[in-house]
């Protein structure tokens, strides 16, 4: 009986050990690994064992970013768990890489919970795409740029229209305009793409918000660790099957409203739209029809959203920029002006564009921009970049770099006019900047002549709208506000609801 129970013991402690060595053989190997594949000659903090860098920036990651590179220089080395990533950090180094070496920065790297799970049915989009000819097509073939833009007038002008009556009805009344803002933004992208509305009762609006917001936060290299540390990536972890929970869900609204414009096509009613106008072309196919359409869901709603969220919430407490930006607008259309602006009117109010570029800036959402993948060998300050390394651009960092600007972090539209031509990296730099430039800026245009002629926005005194301390969660991908409630007064109500015609 004892020799039988020492037998157990002796085999327990010998299967302890073995196991015991496998895992320092396995830990050590996956660190000399690990190590071996950070980039010679570039400096950056050490990091943990097995997750690198991971557990230092889950705070504010741009914000550490900026303390880091005060030690290491403008671009340094960071590692999270396995992958080796270069930080650009100020204005110059931004230009000196992103734009001086843009062809070999056209790339994004592959990430498994994104582009191997979330995206293996409808795929992904043009920001996430790595370079492709599919991408490249599909990057020419969208119209997005200025001509494009002025076929979207009447869209732009319906949704902005909409959004100012909805907050009528509820003026004199505290009201979050987060839900307001969700489907404006939500309803441009779909009638683009499939000439389809939604509004606030439609059960499509609560459903794709949900979906696409927490599908952007799982492309958040930074917090997703299962991307940064192969070993943990199983069929049965969380993360997984939140992700393949998240894929049929869009796969579900996706198929929706393909098949609601299939149906219209096949009855002879379809709505001029992007994805109906696509499909009458014998040379695209179905991969180049969802890189598209999901560009204007993904792409589009999040950021913006977020960046009206803070500019709503920063206007209710700075009634000054409120009236000056009145008068510009009263100056710019005429002094006895109660109307809500032209649509025709191309950017022509500079206080306004100011105003808007200021807020791109001051708040920039995307604070880490989509991350980049080397496709060529380059030299940076005599240092080698080799293929395949991937590469942020810390936009916070860059909008608010001290060479560029006096007082960063103060909020002050006439900084843009005082130097029009100033860099914005809110859009990202060079080759894989944001394609949609040129509607996301006409749109921000009518939305604040619209919202400013129409009503002065009051909040609490209390209201955080430091970019910093203000946010709801430093986890996503696109830095939003803590919800709040504002105050919509009319400014003249008679004039506004003769101006919506009601």
């Amino acid at each position: 009986m004892f020799g039988e129970i020492s037998y157990q013991l002796n085999s327990s402690s010998a299967a302890f050990i073995l196991l015991l060595v496998w895992v320092t053989i396995f830990y050590a190997s996956y660190e000399t690994k690990r190590k071996a594949l950070r980039i010679p000659q570039f400096n950056g903090p050490a990091g943990w064992p097995v997750f690198g860098n991971l557990w230092d920036i889950q705070g504010s990651s741009a914000q550490q970013f900026r303390i880091w590179s005060k030690s290491y220089g403008d671009v340094f080395q960071m590692q999270l768990g396995n992958i080796p990533v270069l930080v650009v950090n100020s204005a110059s180094a931004a230009k000196a890489v992103f734009s001086g070496h843009s062809n070999a920065l056209c790339s994004r790297p592959v990430f498994f919970t994104f582009h191997k799970l979330i995206s293996k049915t409808a795929g992904v989009t043009m920001g996430t795409a790595p370079s492709s000819k599919a991408l490249n097509k599909g990057r020419k073939d969208t119209p997005l740029g200025k001509p494009a833009v002025r076929t979207y007038l009447k869209c732009l002008d319906i949704e902005t229209r909409t959004f100012i009556d909805q907050c009528l009805s509820a003026a004199n009344n505290r009201l979050d305009p987060l839900r307001l803002l969700q489907r404006m933004s939500l309803s441009l992208d779909l009638t683009l793409c499939w000439g389809r509305r939604i509004s606030l009762q439609d059960p499509l609006l609560a459903e794709i918000v949900k979906v696409e917001h927490e599908i952007v936060n799982m492309r958040n290299t930074l917090t997703n660790v299962q991307d940064c540390v192969p070993v943990l990536r199983f069929p049965w972890s969380p993360t997984t099957k939140k992700a393949l929970m998240l894929r049929q869900r869009r796969d579900t609204y996706f198929a929706q409203l393909n098949n609601e414009l299939n149906e219209k096509i096949l009855k002879g009613v379809a709505p001029s739209c992007i994805r109906a106008d696509l499909l009458g072309r014998d040379d695209v196919d179905e991969e180049e029809l969802n890189l598209v359409c999901l560009t204007f869901i993904s792409a589009g709603m999040a950021p913006t959203v977020a960046t009206l969220q803070w500019s709503l919430a920063f206007l209710s407490q700075r009634p000054d920029i409120q009236a000056t930006a009145f008068n510009s607008i009263r100056e710019h259309y005429g002094g006895d002006y109660k109307g809500l602006g032209d649509i025709d009117d191309d950017q022509g109010c500079a206080y306004i564009v100011a105003l808007i570029k200021e807020c791109l800036r001051y708040f920039t959402v995307a604070r880490n921009s989509l991350p980049r993948s080397t496709v060529k060998e380059f030299s940076y300050e005599g240092k080698i970049v080799p293929v395949g390394t991937t590469i942020f651009l810390n936009a916070w960092a860059c909008n608010m770099d001290e060479n560029i600007w006096s007082n960063p972090s103060t909020f002050e539209p006439k900084r843009w006019i005082e130097k029009p031509d100033a860099p914005l990296f809110t859009y990202g730099l060079g080759s894989r900047s944001c394609s949609g430039v040129s509607l996301a800026n006409r749109f921000l245009y009518i939305f604040f002549v619209r919202l400013i002629s129409a009503f002065e926005l009051h909040s609490s005194v209390g209201l955080d709208v430091d970019p910093i301390t203000g946010c709801k969660s430093y986890e996503d991908l696109v830095t939003s506000i803590k919800r709040y409630q504002v105050n919509f007064r009319a400014r003249d109500e008679f004039a506004l609801r003769e101006a919506l015609g009601r």
